[in-house]
């Protein structure tokens, strides 16, 4: 079977807007990505600061 030439066209066509939705989605990762790791440093440094106001023997106190 041998493709005719629209078709094979619009094959290429796909893949490439593909690609380029792949490009995107990965810049997009790459942006979204220090934003995540910052707020899981935030939220570590806040359960620091709550053990150390709290300390575990306070939280056990309680049943």
């Amino acid at each position: 079977l041998t493709e005719s030439g629209p078709i094979s066209t619009m094959r290429i066509s796909s893949s490439t807007a593909v690609t380029s939705e792949l490009k995107y989605l990965d810049s997009v990762s790459e942006s979204v990505r220090p934003r995540t790791m910052a707020l899981t440093k935030v939220l570590e440094f806040h359960r620091e600061v709550e053990l150390s106001l709290f300390p575990k023997s306070q939280h056990h106190r309680f049943p």
